[in-house]
């Protein structure tokens, strides 16, 4: 049966939002106020809480839904779609639709979900792309009976949340495996084989392997930083001397470095130098899970003011040192000092001390790392990969039911993963 397509404004209204002012009396409130990165975590599902919420006097400068009604981010970015919970505000990241009486919200939510490639191509701007209310609102919905639409609903409710719970599952066996390379990673650069231990005085790293001296970094390395040239002026850029900045440092490392500055600007800057490849570079700003990481110069560079980099040496090897930072980097990371947002420091990370045995048991205990490291990350990279399929599966099953490729009612169940 051919079903007609009518633009969504005939099937709904469109509600803007908006970010009160910052003074006192417009937050904390009772009323849940969401933004794109709300939507994001319950992408596709229901939401009813939010990180900041609106008290009466800020929802009036805000827009809002009521319960039942459908919030879609509309820019930064376009497509994350959520059924609110409950009375919704939102800010102007996002839009609210409103079902009118022919059109289902649940139906409302999983047709927009799965249209979120077209109403990407939608977005249009210069600065980032955003989805206006003409656009959006013009996009043709297949006008079911709100039986059949409550019905495909009722289908998918209970089909996504089968293939979310496996989802789910898949994904908790990831941070495990992944914890289990970190506590691997802990022990080998604290204790490695040894049974024979002692204490080292460090809340953090309670014990080590009793013949290993425990040093502080500055004995185990030469430490330096850098700092940023003038940005307004373009003869310090573009150069051939590459230029680390800590948003290069990522948790596999150092793989590509974007920025390069000239020989100009190492002359008007001598706090700039230029580090061998092979030195370990330390995030000590950062915003997330930047501070803290570590990555080895794939080639000479200089660094910016918010990264340390360690020069080997001889007494312990960089790859060393490099798992030693990654095994303990949330406990280091809570050494950061300052109002605001704290940061390290080259002293924080000149006063640390580090297990320091001998050079070839370290590449011993790091060639066994290794090993064992490669076998995890191969089994997480298959069941990411089977996540990658289900998320596939649940898309092109919501696409399938709510246009109508197959009747709903004879489908339950089939071809739902186990």
């Amino acid at each position: 049966m051919t079903v007609e397509v009518v633009p969504l404004r005939r099937l709904a209204s469109v509600v803007n939002g908006g970010t009160p002012p910052a003074d006192r009396e417009f937050w904390g409130g009772e009323v849940a106020w969401a933004t794109p990165v709300d939507l994001a975590r319950v992408d596709g599902g229901a939401i009813t809480a939010t990180d900041r919420t609106l008290t009466p006097e800020g929802l009036a400068r805000s827009g809002a839904v009521p319960r039942g009604s459908v919030v879609l981010s509309t820019r930064a970015p376009i497509g994350y779609v959520s059924l609110a919970g409950t009375d919704m505000a939102f800010n102007q990241g996002c839009k609210g639709i409103v079902p009118g009486p022919a059109l289902d919200g649940r139906y409302l939510q999983f047709w927009l979900w799965s249209q979120r490639p077209s109403l990407q191509a939608l977005g249009t701007g210069s600065t980032f792309m955003e989805l206006g209310n003409e656009a959006l609102m013009s996009v043709g919905i297949p006008a079911r009976s709100t039986e059949e639409q409550q019905r495909i609903a009722d289908f998918l409710d209970d089909q996504t949340a089968r293939i979310d719970q496996i989802i789910a599952a898949r994904r908790k066996q990831v941070a495990l495996l992944r914890h289990a390379v970190l506590e691997r990673r802990r022990e080998v650069t604290t204790i490695g084989m040894s049974t024979p231990r002692r204490a080292t005085g460090i809340e953090w790293m309670p014990e080590v392997a009793r013949d290993w001296p425990v040093l502080r970094i500055a004995r185990l390395f030469r430490t330096g930083s850098g700092t940023t040239p003038t940005t307004t002026n373009p003869a310090y850029f573009g150069g051939d001397i590459a230029w680390v900045n800590t948003g290069d440092i990522t948790d596999q490392g150092i793989s590509a470095i974007p920025k390069a500055v000239t020989e100009a600007a190492l002359v008007d800057f001598p706090a700039l130098r230029v580090f061998e490849a092979g030195a370990l570079v330390i995030a000590m700003y950062g915003q997330g899970a930047t501070k803290g990481r570590v990555g080895v110069l794939p080639v000479s560079a200089c660094v910016n003011q918010a990264c340390c980099v360690l020069e080997p040496t001889g007494r312990v090897l960089v790859e060393w040192a490099a798992a030693w930072f990654q095994a303990h980097k949330d406990q280091i990371v809570e050494l950061a000092i300052g109002s605001g947002q704290p940061n390290l420091s080259q002293e924080i990370i000149r006063s640390l001390r580090m297990p320091a045995p001998p050079i070839e048991t370290q590449r011993t205990l790091l060639t066994e790392l290794a090993t064992e490291t490669a076998i995890i990350t191969a089994a997480c990279e298959g069941i990411e990969r089977s996540i990658e399929l289900l998320l596939e599966f649940k898309s092109s099953l919501t696409s399938a039911a709510v246009s109508g490729e197959f009747e709903v009612s004879a489908a339950s169940g089939r071809g739902v993963p186990a």
